[in-house]
């Protein structure tokens, strides 16, 4: 019979089960601690820090382009109601209660969403620290491993010199050093791993809310980015990052504010627009608005591509402003990195590549700016064409929705 018809000695299905753990008696040898060495080269955690990157990218993503969806239509339908009113169409608006209906029916399901995918960024964010904390129990494993061969190395060498100055020869000639008698105790390095993976993670679970969450880049970011979408218009800073969080009782549960009223966005895009709209404008003189030019300084045309510094508020684009990098002869940056003083006037900002980073928050308001500006250039009619979009909004909330609703009863 050819070795290709031999039947497996084990089926696929069976796990061969190992044997009890036992404490080492020796520390490892040179071999196995270059091998302990070794993982902390592999790239399977690169890559699992990658997949999580990514997914917190696609849940902001969506996040970002659900809410945008839900304050468009709610924009439109403000406007076409204030028009209604200075028409004199106000007092009739029969035509109008299915669409508001349909609208807060968007709301909930777009505020149910938004949470879910809130508590989804929070979830890759205590993934990546859990990853970290392999990454740091892969090296204090590697540093007690040779820090054991160093202390049993140390240990042979005296009891050697002991017996050396106390004995004959013969006695010598005993001497074992593989028995465990004769060699200093070491600690097990399973254990340290599987404790130090516990410390780190009950640590992080005692911490709040805020503090695990409210100054990690990825959820300021998802933040920002609903922020954005739900105030498109508002020109304010997001709110401060220590009110995203409260500990106090009784208070709502974590997770993104319900919009409760139409005030609430800061845009006056909505039902109450244009009535008493001069109080509002003085009240919120004290808050600080942005000027976001949608060029860029060194081209003087539309941004394309554009990164933003982070040691100033000033965005380039990217191909520009890495080239005027490149091309510098200051080396005066961290590890001889080519430096340029930020080309803005006025700023004394010395900027290197890594100080340049992608801003999806700003790109989203730059693009905005950029559409606004081709509608008014063009004209059009700002009503046109927004039913079937508003059909396709809804099938697509739908979808997502019952979704959502399948997985919770599953």
């Amino acid at each position: 019979m050819s070795s290709r018809a031999r039947q497996p000695t084990i089926a696929p299905s069976q796990r061969l089960e190992l044997p009890p753990y036992e404490d080492p008696l020796h520390a490892l040898k040179p071999a196995q601690q270059s091998q302990l060495q070794q993982l902390q080269k592999l790239k399977y955690l690169e890559t699992l820090n990658t997949h999580l990157r990514h997914a917190t990218e696609c849940v902001n993503t969506m996040a970002a382009n659900i809410n945008d969806r839900f304050t468009e239509r709610q924009t439109s339908l403000g406007k076409r109601k204030a028009r209604r009113a200075q028409m004199g169409l106000g007092e009739d608006e029969s035509d109008l209660q299915d669409e508001e209906k349909e609208l807060e029916a968007m709301r909930e399901r777009v505020d149910k969403m938004t949470e879910r995918m809130e508590e989804t960024v929070r979830k890759v964010i205590d993934s990546s620290k859990y990853v970290e904390s392999i990454e740091n129990g892969i090296r204090d494993v590697h540093g007690q491993a040779t820090n054991d061969a160093a202390r049993a190395t140390q240990h042979t060498q005296s009891q050697i010199q002991t017996r050396s100055t106390t004995a004959n020869d013969e006695d010598l000639a005993d001497f074992e050093p593989t028995d465990p008698a004769a060699t200093a105790p070491v600690q097990s390095l399973c254990h340290l791993y599987t404790n130090k993976l516990e410390r780190e993670k009950d640590r992080w679970q005692t911490f709040s809310l805020r503090t695990r969450y409210a100054n990690h880049k990825d959820y300021i970011e998802f933040r920002d980015l609903i922020y954005d979408a739900q105030n498109p218009d508002s020109g304010s800073e997001p709110p401060n990052p220590a009110t995203w969080f409260s500990d106090r009782p009784g208070s709502p549960a974590p997770g993104i504010t319900r919009r409760t009223a139409r005030t609430s966005y800061g845009s006056g895009n909505g039902d109450d627009e244009g009535e008493g709209d001069s109080d509002s404008d003085t009240s919120d003189i004290a808050i600080a608005r942005e000027r976001i030019s949608t060029k860029c300084p060194l081209t003087l045309r539309e941004f394309e591509d554009p990164v933003t510094s982070t040691h100033c508020p000033h965005s380039f684009e990217k191909s520009a402003i890495l080239s005027l990098i490149k091309a510098s002869r200051d080396r005066s940056g961290a590890h001889g990195e080519r430096v340029v003083q930020c080309p803005v006037g006025g700023c004394a900002q010395m900027l290197t590549e890594r100080d340049l980073r992608k801003d999806p928050t700003m790109v989203r308001r730059i693009q905005r700016l950029q559409a606004a500006k081709a509608r008014a250039a063009e004209d059009s009619d700002e009503e046109g064409g927004d039913g079937g979009d508003r059909a396709e909004f809804v099938e697509e909330i739908g979808k997502y929705g019952a979704e959502c609703e399948a997985k919770d009863g599953a």
